[in-house]
């Protein structure tokens, strides 16, 4: 999952600090100098506008321990991305790779202790193996194996005003899968994630559809 800033991300590093692409000591965005261009540039536009992603685990210093995703690091760089940046939130913050020298438990607790404190709006990971994808999964619990119409669905039928839900398919397995959203139970945890996630874009209150207008006309 990349945003057309993280490609774009990409694309600054390379241009801006050449050194980056030659010395395989160095992360690949010259130490925080590609967040550090791409704050300048967007902090002209509204926070609203654009989709932010950054990532952690490559070396930021010459300090070996300046590195990987022990929870202490991983809290420091994500408040170093933030002001380099000049945001106070990034929309996916990223593990660049696995560390298997620290505890799976513990990379998922600091992960998502930013999101719980706001400094980010979902996580995810780059070239992880399916082995390093389930051990992390198995640490939130069986919520997040999930796929996201399903989560979808369940998301608006918990709501006990809600008769049914209009649905989509194009092929046999995705009826099946439609189907099952009505069973599931989303806990509170997860809901709470979601509701973290979708910030103000939910529609709380009464509103008119497309073509619908207001009032009523009596004879």
């Amino acid at each position: 999952m990349r945003s057309i800033a993280n490609r774009r991300q990409r694309g600054e590093a390379r241009c801006r600090t050449p050194r980056a692409r030659h010395d395989r000591r160095d992360t690949p965005y010259g130490r925080g100098a590609a967040e550090t261009a791409w704050g300048e540039i967007l902090s002209a536009h509204p926070r609203d506008s654009y989709v932010l992603a950054t990532k952690v685990y490559f070396p930021m210093s010459d300090d070996p321990a300046d590195q990987g995703l022990a929870p202490a690091q991983i809290a420091r760089q994500i408040d170093a991305s933030l002001t380099r940046l000049k945001t106070d939130h990034v929309d996916l913050y990223q593990a660049h790779r696995f560390d298997p020298g620290v505890p799976v438990e513990d990379v998922v607790e600091a992960f998502q202790k930013v999101v719980d404190q706001g400094e980010a709006r979902c996580i995810g990971f780059s070239e992880w193996t399916p082995e390093q994808i389930r051990a992390a999964l198995d640490v939130p619990g069986p919520d997040l194996w999930m796929s996201m119409p399903t989560l979808a669905l369940a998301w608006v039928l918990r709501r006990g005003e809600v008769a049914s839900a209009i649905t989509g398919a194009s092929r046999p397995e995705q009826v099946h899968a439609n189907a099952a959203a009505s069973g599931v139970e989303l806990s509170d945890d997860l809901l709470a994630a979601v509701d973290r996630a979708l910030g103000d874009v939910p529609v709380t209150g009464p509103t008119l559809a497309p073509g619908a207008r207001p009032g009523v006309k009596h004879r």
